[in-house]
């Protein structure tokens, strides 16, 4: 049996986790919000750090399409349970959590520090910067805040890796999650609303550019082609019959319109 950590370590993880863990991860929703562009030279940083001035607008586009893949490949391999396994031989469980942020925030910080800006815009409500500005920040907060629901559901400081370093006794069950199926509340419409209300934030915006439309539409490809299906995977292993009863019913991300549904015909017999 292992030795548990000190207070110390911990608190050093603890630092770790909401500094260097946590930082990249808010940038990342203030990048997209202001189109993928922020104020780097400001303050004293030269980015990107490859820069495809001299390349075409297709290169550009490729190149970051690739940037968002790597991004969501290594969120979902480091999300993975056998991973976590892995992972234990050398590092405590009630780390995991943490290493798995940092990981994220590695990632995120590279897409966003060799992201090639165009500069394209495709609409823009036609108000004045300040308003636009105001206006732009506004509906992406409020979308996004639909997110502090599930964060509560499933505890934000689990959420966050902050319970699992502080958890009691040598070694913990789970590094992440809820031991029981969430099915009602939001998670009766959809069954994975972070994805839902980040995508919406992402998507409704008064001034949208080039840029932000395709951090969007390859997050949507990632998350249909690899994140959502080996998350499905890891929760009808976890979770069985109830998890796959579960995932007939509610749809992955979109809600189901009720006036856009088919309605089954009645078909009355005569006596």
């Amino acid at each position: 049996m292992s030795k548990p950590p000190s207070m110390p370590t911990k608190l050093l993880a603890l630092a770790i986790n909401l500094i260097i863990g946590q930082t990249p991860c808010i940038l990342f929703f203030i990048w997209v919000e202001r189109n993928c562009m922020l104020p780097w030279n400001k303050w004293g940083l030269d980015f990107p750090l490859i820069d495809l001035k001299s390349h075409s607008l297709p290169v550009k586009l490729m190149w970051n399409a690739v940037l968002i893949l790597m991004f969501g490949v290594i969120h979902t391999t480091f999300a993975q349970p056998f991973v976590h396994q892995r992972i234990r031989k050398f590092l405590a469980g009630r780390f995991i959590r943490t290493l798995y942020i940092l990981m994220t925030s590695f990632s995120v910080s590279l897409l966003m520090s060799c992201w090639q800006n165009t500069g394209i815009e495709l609409y823009s409500l036609p108000l004045p910067k300040k308003k636009l500005d105001v206006l732009s920040v506004t509906v992406f907060t409020l979308l996004w805040s639909g997110n502090m629901y599930p964060f509560m559901k499933f505890g934000i400081l689990n959420l966050f890796g902050i319970e699992q370093i502080f958890q009691k006794g040598d070694e913990i069950e789970r590094t992440e999650g809820t031991k029981k199926l969430i099915t009602n509340g939001v998670y009766g419409t959809v069954r994975h609303p972070i994805y839902t209300f980040t995508m919406g934030a992402f998507a409704v915006a008064p001034r949208m550019t080039l840029d932000r439309a395709w951090v969007l539409l390859f997050c949507l490809v990632y998350l249909f082609s690899l994140g959502i299906p080996r998350e499905d995977k890891k929760l009808v292993k976890e979770f069985g019959q109830p998890y796959l009863e579960y995932r007939k019913k509610v749809p992955a991300v979109v809600p189901k319109i009720p006036f856009l549904q088919k309605k089954e015909k009645v078909v009355v017999k005569s006596q």
